[in-house]
């Protein structure tokens, strides 16, 4: 019923073709884009292109983390002024640079953290602009009611912080002149940009925690869909224009600046604050900005979400509040035209019958598959239920697109040589362990986990010494009751894991052959 073109294209390496061949061969599969919630994840990352086209934000926040992750020195010193001036001590947020929602976190935890920040960065400025800045800093302090004794500690630790700058690394002292520039000099800015994030991107962020689930969410998709461009259309467009249904809105003129609010008047959110200490050129300057993201993100949407999609329409009625109304059954009787491989020539008669049948109750809080099954068990419409089980079986999230990297992890282009049903097997597995919520040791016993691996050992006589078997005897069995190891999510790398976390010179070889050498006489799923 629907295709998920992107995922395919990274399967095959190229796009081209693709779907061309479908639209001739089957055409009812690219009715339905199957990965809604990747289209929001792109929509986010249009909106943060198009308002900070030179990822001000995002790279300040690379910065700042590469700082703590390269000086522990640093991390301590500003855990260290984060309890002096009473806020939580904790480092700023990573982002994840190919997730853009992850900005939202990272945006959140900047602008908890943007004054202590601000301190600790204040070392690194030279004498003048130490002179300069002397009172945001003294404004920090006394906005947080911070005592002489702590302030003190405060200078103390910037003096040799600034002590340190000589034994720093080029890239090091041009990082924390960008971050200087950001968090003291352009301070204004950033927390604009950071304003602006935290103020769109939890709509966009709620849309998809309501999608990534493992429940069908397919009768809810366009509706949804529809309400979150309505939303995202009040920050520039007036309310009168915007209460259309999806195939006007999809139609929608947003260039025509008589529907536009006028720029002074949009709704800024939570960036009100910050502009009222800013001058009416800044403030005209960053409005007329973020109206134009406003606009460019719009276009986007209306491009790539299906709002007038009559497929997703006629699905929304699968929603068990939906029935027991004449109109319903109206609606649906077209559902089949969308399934041109499945026979159900009772489906009309059938789906009119079920609006009257004392026996289908709607109901609220209930999940559309579970519904649906005690439907089923009626036994009294085949047609309907063949034509519904192919509606259940559409994803809404990325859960498709998750299994086809699963693998990711295991094959490689050293392990190109691997059969495909010693793959299948490994997938097989992951799936089970995946599924019972277990690890590989849980499943199969700490004794045999060693027994496999010493074995293993003993026949690489290269590798591990003979002298060095009991060592690693002991070490593999502090790793099997290691509470961090057991609970190792079955889909995540285990070797990168493990290396990362045992300095131990054979786990590297005795992990890597535990994935990567072919046992073909082995019955992997029992052993």
């Amino acid at each position: 019923m629907s295709s998920l073109s992107d995922s395919a294209a990274y399967m095959r390496g190229s796009k081209n073709g693709y779907e061309v061949k479908l639209r001739d061969d089957a055409p009812h599969l690219l009715q339905i884009d199957g990965d809604a919630c990747h289209h929001i994840h792109n929509i986010t990352k249009h909106f943060s292109s198009e308002l900070d086209p030179e990822n001000h934000l995002a790279h300040l926040i690379d910065d700042i983390n590469r700082d703590f992750h390269y000086s522990p020195d640093i991390k301590s010193d500003f855990l260290n002024i984060c309890k002096i001036l009473g806020v939580p001590d904790k480092q700023p947020k990573e982002r994840v640079a190919h997730r853009w929602m992850s900005l939202l976190d990272s945006a959140l935890s900047l602008d908890e953290l943007a004054d202590p920040l601000t301190v600790l960065y204040y070392s690194w400025l030279n004498t003048k602009d130490r002179a300069l800045y002397k009172d945001t800093i003294i404004k920090i302090f006394r906005n947080y009611k911070v005592s002489d004794a702590g302030r003190q500690t405060i200078y103390a630790a910037m003096r040799t912080l600034k002590l340190k700058e000589k034994n720093m690394s080029p890239k090091g002292v041009n990082r924390k002149q960008r971050v200087c520039v950001k968090i003291i000099y352009k301070r204004k800015i950033t927390d604009l940009l950071t304003k602006a994030v935290i103020e769109v991107f939890p709509r966009f962020k709620n849309f998809i925690l309501a999608f990534e689930t493992k429940r069908p969410m397919l009768h809810k998709l366009h509706d949804r869909m529809v309400q979150l461009f309505r939303d995202f259309l009040k920050y520039f467009i007036k309310a009168q224009e915007i209460r259309a249904s999806g195939k006007k809105l999809k139609e929608l003129n947003l260039c025509d600046k008589t529907k536009h609010i006028p720029i002074e008047h949009i709704p800024m959110g939570k960036c009100e604050d910050t502009l009222t200490s800013c001058s009416k050129e800044d403030i005209l300057k960053f409005r007329t900005k973020l109206h134009s993201s406003f606009i460019s993100t719009a276009k986007y949407m209306q491009k790539k979400l299906p709002l007038s999609n009559t497929v997703l329409s006629t699905l929304s009625l699968l929603d068990p509040l939906a029935f027991g109304q004449t109109e319903t059954g109206i609606l649906l009787k077209k559902l089949p035209d969308f399934f041109p491989t499945i026979d159900a020539p009772g489906f009309s008669s059938e789906i009119m019958d079920m609006q009257a049948d004392v026996d289908i109750v709607a109901a609220e809080g209930v999940d559309l598959d579970v519904w649906w099954s005690s439907v089923f068990k009626l036994n009294r419409y085949p047609s309907v239920e063949k034509v519904v089980t192919a509606c259940l079986s559409i994803f809404t999230g990325p859960r498709v697109e998750q299994s086809f990297s699963m693998m990711n992890n295991i094959i490689s282009s050293k392990t190109s040589s691997l059969l495909v049903t010693t793959y299948e097997a490994i997938l097989f597995i992951k799936y089970l362990l995946l599924a019972q919520k277990t690890t590989a040791i849980k499943q199969t016993g700490a004794e045999h986990t060693l027994e496999v691996f010493m074995s293993l050992a003993r026949e690489l006589p290269n590798v591990i010494k003979e002298e060095e078997l009991g060592a690693l005897d002991s070490e593999l069995r502090q790793f099997v009751i290691d509470d961090d190891v057991s609970m190792i999510d079955a889909d995540s790398t285990i070797s990168s894991d493990v290396e990362f976390r045992l300095d131990t010179s054979w786990w590297t070889p005795i992990f890597h052959l535990t994935l990567k050498v072919e046992l073909p006489d082995i019955n992997i799923c029992q052993g």
